[in-house]
């Protein structure tokens, strides 16, 4: 179930409980940012658009072969306040158009190895971690691969680019050989990207520099944050200035 409450008045209320009570569970929600709706999505690879005003289900997203663990709606300009993301254990992400429930578009860029033109998942790691800009019009996704990856959301002459701007692989830093990319969180600003892993957290930050991320010969190294002894499985940003980071920890 997702509980929704209410704390407006100084206390938590609770208002409803979502859900229709088979067994299961919900690993990501998500809410749009202009509109009253709520994402879920479960382990039995199930998502769900939920419609805030009237607690109900609003939608049913087509079922995924596998556990989604991240969700997230791509922003209020032109087409892309219809579209929601997920990330799925299967390495895939992707994208649905909510009026129809309808998949747009599918990423296939993690844990995957080069066949001729194909490209086909080891099968051993999972996705996680999804985060989309809205100003920046760039959706990050990351997963137990190490890899976080940027891929550019914009639409051109009515079409999704999906270009992949960039690929940042942790794996391939000293001590990092086996670490495993959690949750992501862009900064409001766009200009800096948090990462949970299991070897502490990491901040790319994209705005010192004036970088360009479609430039793949602008290096962009990491900070990295190690006080957490356990694996940091979610971050988040503080919407203050200066920004505030929080990470939360096993």
């Amino acid at each position: 179930y997702c509980h929704v409450w209410e704390t407006s008045q100084g206390e938590a209320r609770q208002l409803s409980k979502l859900g229709d009570g088979r067994p299961d569970e919900v690993n990501d929600v998500a809410f749009h940012c202009k509109q009253p709706i709520l994402a879920s999505v479960t382990e039995q690879g199930v998502g769900k658009i939920w419609d805030m005003a009237h607690q109900m289900e609003l939608r049913n997203l087509p079922k995924h072969p596998e556990s989604i663990y991240g969700v997230s709606f791509l922003g209020t300009q032109a087409e892309h306040q219809y579209f929601v993301a997920t990330a799925s254990f299967d390495l895939k992400v992707r994208l649905f158009d909510m009026r129809e429930s309808k998949e747009i578009f599918t990423l296939t860029r993690h844990a995957a190895k080069a066949v001729g033109t194909h490209l086909i998942g080891d099968g051993e790691k999972g996705l996680i971690g999804i985060d989309f800009h809205p100003e920046k019009q760039i959706l990050a996704s990351a997963g137990d691969d190490g890899k976080v990856v940027l891929t550019d959301l914009r639409m051109l002459s009515g079409q999704l680019d999906g270009r992949v701007l960039r690929e940042f692989d942790v794996q391939k830093l000293p001590g990092h050989e086996q670490t495993e990319i959690k949750r992501i969180s862009f900064a409001p600003s766009g200009c800096k990207l948090a990462a949970g892993s299991t070897k502490g957290a990491f901040v790319w930050d994209f705005g010192q520099k004036n970088v360009d991320l479609a430039d793949p010969s602008s290096v962009v190294e990491p900070c990295q944050l190690n006080v957490h002894k356990a694996t940091v499985f979610d971050v988040a940003w503080g919407d203050t200035d200066p920004e505030f980071l929080v990470l939360g920890s096993h």
